[in-house]
């Protein structure tokens, strides 16, 4: 038997020992009741009951669903090698030092391009012998010394023999100086590329140069046409 119903017979248990108690008692006789009414009463005791039983019991509480932990993506940092002006040179390339330090952002040792002679683009004839001159401007809080170099670092070979020059003089800043270097055109045709840099007395280098030229093929001899016998 289900826990309503047993509301509903003791409900109708009550009613019916009502009646018989009052048929049984002395005085005046009451009325008699009518069925319908009894039922009815007791209707009302259930549905009371069942009320205050539904008030009692617990309401439930919406839960909430906690939404998924984005989880940040970690982004590996590709190394690249160091370029002129930082302390770990490009490794294998002529005339650089190695170290282990990692590059300094703020050196003393500055330097900016003014000018080179010839100018980019020139064209020389294979195995031609020219003057290669950079204007470099001291733009740095140190003094060059005559220990300073500047020297071939990558590229195409524009020098005859010498790899690196001593700076001709000091260069106090924002003083200029005259980088010169006995260059020679390859016997090979096509464009050329050459990177040379500055490099400090304790063997950092802080400065660039370069220079783009272009040499020419060999000049086709004409051949002359036979004429024809008439």
């Amino acid at each position: 038997m289900s826990r309503y119903k047993k509301i509903i017979a003791s409900a109708l248990l009550l009613t019916t020992l009502a009646i018989v108690l009052t048929a049984c008692g002395g005085g005046k006789a009451e009325p008699t009741l009518d069925a319908n009414q009894v039922y009815t009463q007791a209707a009302e005791t259930v549905q009371v009951q069942l009320t205050q039983t539904a008030a009692a019991m617990p309401t439930a509480t919406q839960t909430s669903t906690p939404e998924p932990t984005l989880t940040p993506t970690v982004t590996e940092a590709v190394p690249t090698m160091a370029l002129p002006g930082e302390t770990t040179p490009q490794a294998g390339l002529p005339g650089t030092t190695q170290a282990t330090t990692a590059p300094q952002q703020n050196l003393p040792d500055k330097a900016t391009w003014v000018s080179n002679s010839p100018e980019d683009g020139t064209i020389k004839r294979p195995g031609e012998k020219f003057d290669l001159v950079w204007i470099m401007e001291n733009t740095g809080t140190t003094t060059w010394t005559t220990s300073y170099q500047y020297r071939y670092y990558a590229g195409d070979r524009v020098h005859e023999n010498v790899n690196s020059y001593f700076l001709p003089k000091e260069v106090k800043p924002g003083e200029t100086v005259e980088l010169r270097v006995d260059a020679l055109a390859p016997d090979t045709p096509g464009s050329k590329y050459t990177l040379w840099v500055l490099t400090n007395a304790e063997g950092t280098n802080f400065g660039r140069m370069d220079f783009t030229w272009t040499v020419e093929g060999a000049t086709l001899t004409p051949t002359a046409t036979p004429e024809e016998d008439d």
